[in-house]
């Protein structure tokens, strides 16, 4: 099974858009289940879940949506962790083999890409002997000959006090790069091991290009590569194809506490040792080694 979970906030247009183009490119719809995470005061869009939620379920689609509030802890949605909070678990608590964090500003362009993306994890479990994964599609960032002026509008407009303008140069010389994919796409063993699609510590941005390192960085090969065989669509302000929105604005405000204290590679380190011991441990049988001493 395919378990999609998405984080979603406002762009209801878009957010239509995003979801209808799973049914619209799915082979078999019913080996997919999607949850869905929205803030409690995000009122329209939760309408739009709720009927959308209604409809698919009609059919026999399962269709998880939950909400989270900050209402009672002060400043508690500009402080919030978005990862601990939102992502991390709708990924531990779908059931999916393939577990794929899909924003509301994600596209879905090919036909069959659930069948595709499954078939193809199969494929590589069977051949490096493990189930520990990241998927890899295209995310369009070759494609997009607007993203570099759109990186810089957002810089400029920016309420983020440190690194703004640095980060987003980085972003335009990396973004035609076949290198990374935006959107997290992992095993069900690779979430586990993780806890999540992203650890809690983590608490800034590009999560997408930190977890490709951690998984173009295992001992035997841990990636799988459909960047020529799924396509999608990134609508957003990075892409240019949107404007600045509420999602970016209400992002918590970075300070140099997040490029300092939080993002010192130590307390990232454990979880990166989980992946590779996970994959270690499989395809050398640790287990019945273990259990032959």
């Amino acid at each position: 099974m395919l378990s999609i979970v998405t984080a979603a906030k406002g762009r209801i247009e878009q957010t239509k858009e995003a979801f209808n183009s799973i049914w619209e490119n799915a082979e078999d719809p019913a080996n997919i289940e999607h949850y869905i995470v929205v803030d409690c005061k995000d009122h329209a869009l939760k309408q739009l879940v709720t009927e959308y939620s209604n409809f698919y379920k009609s059919v026999g689609i399962n269709i998880v949506a939950t909400e989270v509030c900050h209402c009672n802890v002060p400043n508690g949605y500009e402080n919030r962790n978005i990862h601990k909070e939102y992502w991390n678990p709708l990924a531990k608590s779908c059931s999916g083999d393939l577990v794929f964090g899909m924003p509301n500003d994600c596209i879905i362009e090919t036909k069959g890409f659930d069948r595709i993306m499954l078939e193809s994890f199969e494929e590589a479990k069977a051949k490096y002997k493990h189930d520990c994964f990241q998927v890899l599609i295209d995310d369009d960032c070759s494609r997009d000959s607007a993203r570099p002026t759109g990186i810089k509008r957002l810089a400029e407009n920016s309420n983020w006090s440190k690194g703004k303008l640095e980060f987003s140069q980085e972003n335009i010389e990396c973004n035609t790069e076949k290198e990374f994919c935006s959107w997290v796409i992992l095993s069900r063993s690779a979430v586990n091991a993780i806890q999540g699609i992203c650890a809690d510590e983590y608490q800034f941005d590009s999560a997408d290009r930190h977890i490709y390192d951690v998984f173009a960085n295992t001992p035997i090969p841990a990636q799988i590569d459909l960047r020529d065989l799924v396509s999608t669509k990134h609508v957003s302000h990075w892409t240019g194809r949107a404007e600045i929105d509420e999602v970016h604005m209400s992002k918590p405000i970075k300070n140099e506490k997040c490029y300092t204290e939080l993002a010192v590679i130590d307390k990232l380190k454990p979880y990166h040792y989980r992946v590779n011991y996970e994959i270690i441990r499989q395809v050398f049988d640790i287990d019945k080694e273990i259990c032959s001493l």
